[in-house]
């Protein structure tokens, strides 16, 4: 196995599932192929963007805001040939990567940069926080609830996986 150290994930992966399927029972090797991979693929990656989850690391919120700018600025040219609702739902994208990648907080963070992003840019009067047609003010609300609670459930769900790999990390040490 120390040949497979050195080795890419999916190779690794790969000559893993090609092991256990010919020396195991049925039964046993999903679980034994999913931790080996989780282990070997997933888990470093989780625990090398970890220190950017912390509430107090200014890094992630950075990161976040500049997911935030670089749609803006992407989305800026297209502005009249885009409707306001694809715009929004296109806000969502950087939300979720923020989530994903640095955390509940910066994933929050990010969610009502876009939204007054998106306020200030893309709703008419441009260039003001101020909006004057009715549906706008409904669309405006409705992304920031998506944005936030998008952001919530990614980060829910990073914190149930990292809970169940502890429980399960303290189970086999047992």
């Amino acid at each position: 196995e120390n040949h497979l150290i050195n080795t890419s994930c999916s190779e690794f992966c790969t000559t893993r599932c090609v092991l256990i399927f010919i020396c195991s029972t049925p039964a046993s090797v999903g679980r034994f192929l999913i931790n080996s991979c989780y282990n070997a693929c997933v888990n470093p990656i989780l625990s090398s963007n970890r220190s950017l989850h912390s509430p107090r690391n200014p890094l992630g919120f950075v990161l976040a805001l500049i997911t935030i700018s670089l749609t803006t600025t992407a989305l800026f040219p297209v502005r009249q040939e885009l409707n306001t609702s694809t715009i929004s739902q296109l806000y969502l994208i950087p939300v979720l990567i923020s989530t994903i990648l640095w955390g509940l907080w910066p994933g929050v963070f990010s969610a009502f940069t876009a939204f007054l992003a998106y306020n200030f840019f893309f709703i008419q009067p441009y260039y003001t926080f101020t909006v004057h047609n009715p549906q706008d003010i409904v669309a405006l609300l409705i992304f920031l609830v998506v944005a936030v609670v998008i952001s919530q459930l990614v980060g829910r769900t990073r914190s149930g996986l990292a809970a169940a790999v502890a429980r399960e990390n303290e189970t086999i040490h047992l």
